[in-house]
């Protein structure tokens, strides 16, 4: 019956959300103007938004013309700032949470996650679901466990009461009610640190379970 119900709500969000999408898609250099101008608003009274006058910002060039392009290096002095308890450094506020990230320039990173971004990122997940749900149909969706690999859940202090973990893991910490109860394979397994211990107890997990969804991080 929740499947069901759940399912019919699902569908009208889908075909909501598809039409949508595909009115952004015919205008995606207006919507992208659109976003970084708002950023830009929301940081303008931050430590880096004064330093390269925001408040000023009006145009894309406006942007281009004061804020250089700039790697990690050029940013962890400013987000040391942010772990040792200074507010609105280059975000409005103090970051409580934040991301081990590594790559092929400057060794481990450590990255803010604001409230905000967190909400992107949900309704990044939201879309997803939403296209899946527009081509499987949402009461076959909801059906059943969706197993989502990722990073680990755990999490570890840093800085100033600050927490600090894989991306993926915290966003899995935090999935809306309607989809946690289907969440495979569980915040008991994803919480083991080791890739390949946690692997092996999802696949003993998911073994014998109706999957409806597979998704996860491409690393």
């Amino acid at each position: 019956m929740i499947a069901r119900a759940g399912g019919a709500l699902l569908d009208r969000l889908a075909d909501r959300r598809r039409r949508a999408l595909e009115a952004l898609a015919r205008r995606p250099l207006e919507t992208q103007k659109a976003t970084l101008l708002d950023l830009v608003r929301q940081a303008q009274e931050t430590r880096f938004g004064r330093r390269h006058d925001f408040a000023g910002i009006r145009s894309v060039a406006d942007y281009q013309a004061r804020v250089e392009v700039g790697q990690y290096l050029d940013f962890r002095p400013l987000w040391t700032r942010a772990l040792e308890g200074e507010r609105d450094v280059t975000w409005p506020g103090r970051p409580r949470y934040w991301v081990k990230t590594s790559g092929t320039t400057a060794g481990d990173k450590t990255i803010p996650v604001t409230p905000e971004a967190f909400a992107s990122h949900r309704k990044g997940g939201w879309d997803a679901l939403l296209l899946a749900a527009a081509k499987v149909g949402g009461q076959h969706l909801l059906g059943g466990p969706m197993l989502f690999l990722g990073g680990c859940t755990r999490l570890s202090p840093i800085g100033v009461d600050g927490r600090v973990g894989d991306l993926s893991g915290l966003v899995a910490r935090r999935l809306p009610p309607g989809v946690r109860g289907r969440y495979s394979p569980g915040l008991d397994v994803s919480s083991i640190p080791e890739w390949e211990s946690r692997l092996a107890a999802a696949a003993r997990r998911v073994a014998h379970q109706d999957l409806r969804l597979l998704s996860g991080m491409p690393s």
